[in-house]
């Protein structure tokens, strides 16, 4: 609506006739082409001094009552004439919204669109230099009565924002006001209906000619205001959803963790793992987006190619991180079985319930991942004495009877097969001769509660004439000595913390007195629980837990930092952003970098 103003009008001497004008700016406003009550008014007040005036001149009066009439009728019916044809006050005109010379075309991707958000069309024919486009914005029911009535409406601002690709028609776009009333969010959560969620409302867009007062183009498009709010509702809800479905299916498959994410994220192993962490985060990110994104716009949506390169450098991240560890799993046809180990020998002489057998590596065939130890006791089968794959050359072989002869052999394996076994004869030494008065052996070692992944509880029955309890233990696969757990105890029960997870130790007791040690209890061996997986497992390398691994660091910085700036993006634009091509060159090289460090050694 046009506002006309009038300025500086006596500048040096008030106007007593009309006292209401004096130095300064009048704003004259026009309703509806009739002068309102406000310059009525002003005319009775205008008389009143005229009256008073007559006294003094009749020629000053009529010169100045003149004046006032111009001022007060006929200028506001001026800028009521010439201020029509650009306001949304002009009524619909339903044989204007076709024109040959004028075409318009509405945008079906933006007609869905949140408070504050962007609708365009494209207008072919137009002169920027002649033509005025006037958009206005109705909401709610129109009038039964008037439906081409549109006093009502709001003004928008058209912004030309560039030209087809064919340079023949300008494409324009309005923003939606922020302070649209829609009806109360209370309502509509009681009340899940489609016109309350998504409310209707009209664009009109109209054109002018210089010498029309009436559009020339007068087009009308249904749209829907989107709310943004149930939008992020629905996003959070995906979130949620597919956390829940994750988490739960971890369970099913037993993956260790107490906290959802950390469950989700974490391997068998019970290691958070860093690939795993930021493909989940972009499913999320992106998956949440686009949830989002379609609940304010009504329809299905295209993905930038930027952020599909995103999700397929955190899903090449995610398998190259596994392929490592698959390597030795996997069947090798062209891989050499192993060679015979050499050197087979016992480290210092053997006890009376244990052996320390060392070797080298095999001379010939493929290179071996593990080894393999055996034991035959005399008119019996080959026990193995290891129960996982031993890595090491050196290994202790415990629980045997005492001046007893034992065949042992060991052999190297690898993914193509095992080599071929080296054995030899070994004799344990007899029995240690203890002093008389010293307590009986303990017996009934056994596990008290629930293992965990860096302790196991154990209890034993009492033993007549004990001062204490001596409680050792040792990791069963590896050829490190026997280890004194604390002080001695007068319990009859110990808990065994600070131990690694996922790993078979052998533990035994000893009762104690005045007058010496008693022989040790049978051997109990036990497993450790699966480890717990920590945050701090993002950064650190499994093989050195104690070191930050640097690329770690990196990939995990760049892909937060990308996570929350698509997030943005999404909420603030309501689309899924394009990414730009050197930051995913970025990605690309904090994965790759992440995924070499894994295969190389450093």
């Amino acid at each position: 609506m046009k506002l006309v103003t009038i300025t500086q009008f006596w500048k040096d001497r008030p106007c007593r006739t009309c006292s209401h004008i004096g130095r300064g700016a009048i704003r004259i406003r026009p309703e509806n082409g009739l002068v309102s009550r406000n310059f009525v008014g002003f005319i009775s007040e205008c008389n009143q001094e005229e009256g008073i005036a007559m006294r003094f001149s009749g020629i000053l009066l009529k010169m100045r009552q003149a004046l006032c009439l111009l001022i007060v009728v006929v200028l506001p019916l001026l800028a009521t004439s010439t201020g029509r044809a650009a306001t949304c006050d002009t009524y619909y005109n339903p044989e204007a919204s076709s024109n040959a010379k004028y075409q318009l075309k509405f945008d079906d991707g933006t007609a869905w669109q949140a408070q504050g958000g962007t609708i365009s069309f494209t207008l072919t024919g137009l002169d920027p230099q002649n033509n005025t486009i006037v958009a206005c914005l109705r909401s709610g029911l129109k009038d039964p009565n008037a439906p081409n009535k549109w006093s009502g409406s709001f003004p928008l601002t058209p912004i030309r924002v560039g030209e087809t690709p064919d340079k023949l028609g300008t494409i324009f776009n309005v923003t939606l006001p922020s302070d649209l009333k829609l009806p109360p969010a209370r309502d509509v959560i009681w009340n899940l209906e489609y016109d309350r969620l998504y409310p209707a409302a009209e664009l009109r867009v109209s054109v002018f000619e210089p010498s029309t007062s009436t559009p020339v183009l007068d087009a009308v498009r249904g749209i829907r205001i989107a709310r943004g709010w149930f939008a992020f509702l629905l996003a959070a809800v995906f979130v949620v959803a597919a956390a829940a479905a994750l988490y739960y299916f971890a369970l099913f498959l037993g993956v260790p963790g107490t906290r959802v994410v950390l469950r989700i994220i974490s391997t068998a192993s019970g290691w958070a793992s860093l690939a795993q962490f930021q493909i989940i985060l972009w499913t999320l990110v992106i998956g949440a987006g686009a949830v989002y994104v379609m609940a304010l716009r009504g329809s299905l949506i295209e993905i930038s190619s930027g952020a599909l390169w995103l999700l397929g450098i955190a899903g090449a991240a995610a398998v190259g991180s596994q392929l490592k560890s698959s390597q030795q799993a996997q069947s090798a046809p062209t891989l050499a079985t192993p060679g015979q180990i050499i050197d087979l020998a016992t480290v210092d002489s053997p006890r009376e319930s244990e052996v320390t057998l060392s070797w080298s590596v095999p001379s010939g065939g493929g290179a071996p991942s593990a080894y393999t130890v055996q034991y035959q006791p005399p008119g019996s089968d080959w026990v193995t004495a290891s129960t996982t794959a031993v890595a090491n050359r050196r290994f202790m072989l415990v629980g045997l009877d005492p001046n007893t002869d034992y065949k042992v052999q060991v052999f190297a394996t690898n993914a193509a097969g095992s080599g071929t076994p080296m054995s030899r004869q070994v004799h344990t030494a007899p029995p240690e001769v203890l002093p008389s008065g010293v307590p009986k052996a303990v017996d009934g070692l056994h596990l008290q509660e629930n293992v965990t992944a860096d302790s196991v509880p154990l209890y034993w029955t009492p033993v007549a004439d004990a001062r204490g309890y001596t409680v050792q233990f040792r990791a069963h696969d590896r050829g490190e000595a026997w280890r004194i757990f604390g002080a001695e105890t007068t319990k009859l029960e110990a808990r065994l913390t600070g131990l690694s997870a996922n790993t078979v130790y052998d533990f035994r007791v000893f009762a104690t007195s005045n007058l010496g040690h008693s022989a040790p209890s049978k051997i109990f061996r036990e497993t450790t629980g699966v480890r717990t997986p920590r945050w701090s497992d993002i950064v650190t390398d499994t093989d050195r837990p104690a070191e930050i691994d640097v690329t770690r660091v990196q990939m995990l910085f760049f892909t937060v930092i990308s996570a929350c700036f698509v997030a943005m993006k999404i909420v603030y634009s309501g689309s899924i952003p394009e990414i730009p091509e050197t930051y995913v060159t970025l990605m690309g090289i904090s994965n790759g970098v992440y995924i070499t460090a894994k295969f190389v050694g450093r």
